[in-house]
């Protein structure tokens, strides 16, 4: 049985814990396409935890295609995502991309601390697991409606010296940690795909769970090859439609392919 602990002193959900826990396994391939995972009495009673906590972390998994359950059978690791590779796109910020549709953009702070990272945030930023990060929240408000979150995540040991002598409190730092890093960025690797809302997303961007959302992911990388910053927009599915014209020649700046990159809000 798969070794599944919970922190009951964890800031983190329970639940989510759970579905961290089983999502890395499956993506890690500890849990292999067409494998049953554990029922939601096993879980409960391995973890400590209701069924009704169980069932709201395979849920998250099931939304995000992971995983697919089976009437009367069970719940079973699902055929991985198709991929595709070695192609080239232009990826803009969700910001530009809201300037060049001429719309107003604002962002709120929901939280800015620092946190022993995730395990996939561990990875993603080649950290011993545990080691602490700096984690920013934000609210993307266009026109006064929410359109998407942002979570940014740094190594503590590369942030804490361009922090102001203030810290964290009442600061919106990504701006601020964007112009003494930019220097250092010299490259990244980027993930777009589909994913459904779950109870986060529901929740501050004010949508019903299960309604789809576009998972934009970067890791920046330093002149050493060094991942920096990690960096995961959930942007709303139902009020946004994005239109890019690809050109051939890839050396033209983001400021002379503007032109080419239409979008709506619906």
């Amino acid at each position: 049985m798969l070794d599944i602990r919970i922190d009951p002193n964890s800031p983190v959900p329970m639940y989510h814990q759970i579905y961290d826990q089983l999502r890395e396994a499956i993506l890690r391939g500890v849990l292999q396409p067409g494998e049953r995972l554990p029922t939601e009495q096993e879980l409960s009673q391995q973890c400590g935890v209701s069924r009704m906590t169980v069932r709201a972390a395979l849920t998250q998994l099931t939304q995000e295609g992971l995983v697919e359950r089976r009437q009367g059978r069970g719940t079973f690791v699902a055929q991985p995502k198709a991929a595709l590779r070695h192609i080239s796109l232009f990826f803009v910020h969700f910001t530009q991309l809201i300037e060049i549709m001429g719309r107003q953009s604002r962002t709120q702070v929901v939280e800015q601390s620092f946190i022993s990272a995730p395990k996939e945030i561990a990875q993603a930023l080649q950290l011993p697991p545990g080691e602490e990060v700096l984690h920013i929240l934000r609210l993307w408000y266009t026109e006064d409606h929410p359109m998407a979150l942002e979570h940014c995540y740094y190594p503590r040991g590369r942030v804490a010296p361009l922090l102001p002598p203030g810290g964290l409190d009442n600061m919106d730092l990504v701006q601020r940690l964007d112009q003494n890093l930019r220097v250092r960025r010299i490259g990244s690797e980027d993930m777009l795909e589909l994913s459904i809302a779950g109870p986060e997303e529901s929740s501050l961007l004010n949508i019903p769970q299960g309604i789809p959302v576009i998972k934009y992911s970067r890791i920046t990388f330093d002149e050493q090859i060094q991942p920096f910053e990690f960096v995961r927009i959930l942007v709303r599915g139902d009020r946004f439609r994005a239109k890019v014209r690809r050109m051939r020649d890839a050396q033209y700046p983001i400021a002379q392919i503007a032109s080419h990159v239409e979008g709506t809000m619906v």
